[in-house]
């Protein structure tokens, strides 16, 4: 009998690249870091931004009649950022890029990712998709750009566990000492993370060959969704 070609998920890993601010900003990244392997994953989920339909910040002002009937009205008021004037969106979370991460860290890597927590760091990580159960191959690669959120330790007699969230923004820009030309740039990302000098091997498995990114695939990660390769 032919295999049956579907996705499937087997070691899970994730690389993690923290990024360097330029001096008194905490939004312009001026360098990346060193990069983080975080070899023994229990689970990264993604869950990507969808396009937002144009009933789902509806709201109504509802009041009950007879035999269960509800009469509404639309709701047309809004949220306003008092300091500034700007409308605050509503709909925010539910179109927001992330990965949800469960893992065992090293007591350095602990250090590290509570810090860039805390610090509110930016980071890029990368993870594999799964497998080709007609090649048991590597289907692919995906990679955001975001910070940790709501990290979490559980310690225990066993291995402790850290549960976290890797949520993509759209509020990073790239620092330019030259007008028009980035100090960063999918080539620097490269280096570090991406190709046969820098590959990753997960528990019992064959080293991982992580794709390299284009231009075209920076500028989705620098828009905060998810990159898939």
């Amino acid at each position: 009998m032919a295999a049956i070609q579907l996705l499937y998920g087997e070691q899970s890993w994730l690389r993690l690249i923290p990024a360097n601010y330029t001096a008194g900003q905490t939004s312009e990244i001026a360098s990346l870091g060193t990069k983080i392997d975080i070899l023994r994953a229990i689970k990264v989920v993604p869950t990507f931004a969808g396009a937002t339909s144009a009933d789902s910040s509806a709201k109504w002002h509802t009041n009950d009649g007879a035999n269960g009937n509800k009469f509404s009205v639309p709701d047309v008021s809004k949220n306003y950022n008092i300091i500034d004037g700007s409308e605050i969106s509503e709909d925010d979370a539910a179109s927001t890029s992330k990965f949800d991460v469960s893992c065992y860290l090293t007591p350095a890597q602990r250090l590290t990712l509570k810090t860039a927590y805390e610090d509110g760091t930016a980071v890029i990580v990368s993870r594999e998709i799964g497998k080709d159960s007609t090649t048991q191959a590597v289907a692919g690669y995906e990679y955001l750009l975001g910070k940790i959120a709501d990290f979490k330790e559980t310690p225990q007699k066993g291995p402790s566990q850290f549960d976290f969230s890797i949520v993509g923004q759209t509020t990073f820009t790239i620092k330019e000492t030259t007008p028009g030309t980035p100090d960063v740039d999918e080539a620097d990302y490269n280096t570090i993370a991406t190709g046969s000098g820098n590959t990753i091997q997960p528990d019992n498995e064959t080293a991982r060959t992580i794709t390299a990114l284009t231009s075209t695939d920076w500028t989705r990660l620098i828009s905060g969704k998810i990159v898939t390769k």
